[in-house]
């Protein structure tokens, strides 16, 4: 869409432009909206994580505080409005199991950035190759967001299917 104006457009041609301008104005805002709702449900997520919470609790959180704060004092108010208890935290794993690494790690830890195990697909088996796809990765969130996060930040994961670097490492 170009926003030129010529001396030859007429009247109806340039309302014509106007309201397709406008009306991609307005999808944009909305998508915008959207997204920045998005992002605050996960960083409340985030902060009912981090002080004990059920992450579950902060998607409630933010769809009730759509504009306040997430700050502590605001999320221990709310659990205390609400009832929440903190959930209590993971015990240690016992001596034998420490190596044996997070249960969905292991299942994902032979997987390349292509979506193949090593050895198919013509790649040579790896003994640490620990990257996975996107579908494996988008299951792992929804198991373990903590150790999904910590696979994006490492960039252990494949983030999108056209990825022409899936392969390189």
């Amino acid at each position: 869409m170009t926003t030129e104006v010529t001396g030859t457009e007429t009247i109806p041609q340039m309302r014509e432009r106007i309201d397709a301008q406008n009306k991609e104005l307005k999808r944009l805002r909305e998508e915008g909206s959207t997204l920045r709702a998005e992002t605050r449900r996960l960083q409340a997520r985030d902060a009912f994580r981090e002080a004990g919470f059920q992450p579950v609790h902060g998607d409630l959180f933010a769809a009730q505080n759509p504009e306040g704060d997430i700050a502590p004092d605001a999320i221990v108010g709310f659990a205390q409005t609400y009832g929440l208890t903190p959930v209590a935290p993971k015990e240690p794993a016992p001596e034998g199991e420490a190596e044996k690494g997070v249960p969905a790690e292991r299942a994902l830890a032979g997987m390349s950035r292509s979506g193949s195990r090593p050895g198919e697909g013509g790649q040579p088996p790896a003994s640490n190759d620990r990257s996975m796809t996107r579908d494996a990765w988008l299951e792992l969130a929804k198991s373990d967001p903590a150790a999904a996060r910590k696979a994006v930040q490492e960039g252990r994961v494949q983030i999108r299917k056209d990825n022409p670097f899936a392969s390189r490492r």
